[in-house]
């Protein structure tokens, strides 16, 4: 679960908007969410011999109607195949005008949810087309080999509406962010030009038995409905306008202001009038509190529906995020060993260390350190530069930016730690620079791995091509470098400014020449590069 909580520590240093359980206790059977899960407080680990507190009845996992139109979970991935998705007359739609090559050359997909070992599940939706064709749907693996742990494959849809129901046991261990996909590209008889939509609707998850299950549940969220009592989880000044805004269906006559402590009632506020959603979340309400202006830590608690996230109000309250953020970033370090000492269960040794291929190429070349991504561990030339540009903006605007006592190795050092995490970065970037003066787009590796820590993953690495966007940030960011090191590592800025003028040099020509240079490839194994 390392990863699901890292992803939630940078939700939380983004000022995400959260829930928490309503009255403290659940149902018998219905899913506990736990803080942890959202970034809040470290998971206490059940005691040994101790009875997991797992559901014994039924639970849905999620139900999407497709009333409101398609969730943020539902998406697309497409490798040769031209279709849209699109929410009408309450049904997920599917308009293919290509249908590719390949069984999931029109993939749609659904994130947002957990398997569990040993847990037996039911999936069930409606479907239909306009043109008699097959169709693929599966759980699998996201990431890795992309292999499944439930697939019915080749499964005849036609013009009238059939409801798919199926039951299946997940037998390998427990991934906190499977994939489910209905992959409707090309199969055997098909006519690959003909034109056609599929309907889709009430598709469903149920959790059905959880009883050998050797996990405690309770841990994650099961239930992926919609967030409904939001506020700013981080927290309010005592002077701030406080807001808090509820998706339902059902108009909520009033909320509560609650003492965490005690569940002592401080404030109680209606909403104001609704405005309709723009998806499935419901009509949105707001309410304000901004009279509450005690210190101290509260949660809002509205009639039927689960409660906000616990948040304080503090004069101090937003003291420590900009910390926060550097060591996020620093914990996103590649090439070096993060110690117990500064990243408690984050530690890893050193990982990505190996020289990596240039793509289409068998040269290789020194790309270690710089930043994982957020969402996987490939370095990317472009989000980095944007990211030390925000770094360099927040020094150079904001007073108190200029600690050195961020907990990460370099503090203490009478550097800024945001200039000093910002280093990491550029110094990587540098390695990115061809002779040339072009700049290599990224580092990553054919697919994307599994849920796995970053010291296991040890495929070969491959460095995508020049490419001019690349090389355009990395010009102006080193420039930008060049200014803000000059008095405090003379050699760096040095290094710093001549190779943005190699890298501006780059595109001078090659512009002139109408040189595009890379653009990422629909599927990098294939090297298929888009029109």
């Amino acid at each position: 679960m390392k990863i699901k909580k890292f992803v939630s520590i940078l939700l939380a240093a983004v000022l995400s908007l959260s829930m928490i359980s309503c009255d403290r206790g659940h149902g018998e059977g219905e899913p506990v969410p736990d803080p942890d899960d959202q970034g809040l407080v470290a998971q206490v680990e059940p005691d040994e011999g101790k009875k997991f507190n797992n559901p014994t009845t039924p639970v849905v996992i999620f139900s999407d109607d497709f009333d409101g139109g398609i969730g943020p979970e539902w998406g697309t991935y497409a490798n040769g195949g031209d279709f849209t998705i699109a929410g009408e007359d309450g049904m997920l739609v599917v308009d293919i005008k290509k249908c590719g090559g390949l069984d999931y050359s029109c993939q749609v997909f659904r994130d947002g949810f957990s398997l569990y070992k040993n847990a037996e599940y039911e999936a069930t939706f409606d479907i239909y087309t306009d043109y008699d064709r097959q169709l693929q749907w599966r759980f699998q693996l996201n990431g890795g080999d992309y292999h499944y742990y439930f697939q019915e494959d080749k499964v005849p849809i036609g013009t009238e509406k059939q409801t798919i129901t199926k039951t299946f046991v997940m037998g390998e261990d427990t991934d906190p962010a499977p994939r489910f996909c209905f992959n409707l590209g090309y199969f055997d008889g098909m006519d690959k030009k003909q034109a056609h939509k599929v309907y889709i609707d009430n598709f469903k998850l149920t959790l059905i038995d959880a009883s050998n299950v050797e996990e405690d549940m309770s841990s994650s969220f099961l239930s992926n409905e919609a967030i409904a009592v939001k506020v700013n989880q981080i927290g309010y000044k005592t002077a701030d306008t406080k807001l808090v805004v509820v998706n339902s269906d059902t108009a909520p006559t009033e909320f509560k202001v609650c003492k965490a402590a005690d569940d002592s009632v401080v404030f109680t506020g209606t909403f104001a009038g609704a405005v309709a959603g723009t998806s499935d979340d419901g009509t949105t309400y707001t309410g304000d509190f901004s009279s509450v202006k005690d210190e101290g830590e509260y949660y809002i608690a509205v009639e039927g529906l689960d409660n906000s996230y616990n948040f304080k109000i503090s004069d101090t309250v937003y003291d420590d995020v900009s910390k926060d953020v550097v060591r996020m970033l620093y914990m996103q370090r590649c090439g070096m060993e993060l110690t117990s000492d500064l990243t408690g269960e984050f530690a890893h040794p050193e990982c990505h260390t190996g020289k990596a291929k240039i793509y289409g190429t068998n040269d290789t070349i020194d790309v270690s350190g710089g930043w994982h991504d957020a969402g996987d561990y490939g370095r990317y030339v472009v989000p980095g530069a944007k990211t030390v540009a925000d770094l360099f903006l927040t020094y150079e605007d904001c007073k108190g930016a200029t600690g050195d006592d961020y907990n990460i190795p370099e503090s203490g050092n009478k550097i800024p730690d945001i200039l000093d995490e910002a280093k990491y970065e550029l110094d990587w970037m540098l390695k990115m620079q061809a002779a040339d003066g072009g700049v290599y787009h990224k580092v990553t590796f054919a697919v994307f791995p599994g849920t796995l820590m970053p010291e296991a993953e040890t495929e070969e690495l491959i460095v995508s091509p020049v490419s001019t966007t690349a090389t355009g940030d990395f010009a102006a960011v080193m420039a930008k470098a060049s200014v803000i090191y000059k008095d405090i590592d003379k050699t760096a800025a040095k290094n710093y400014l001549e190779a943005s003028k190699k890298a501006y040099a780059y595109l001078e020509k090659n512009v002139a020449n109408d040189t595009k240079g890379f653009t990422n490839p629909s599927d990098i194994s294939t090297g298929e590069y888009p029109d």
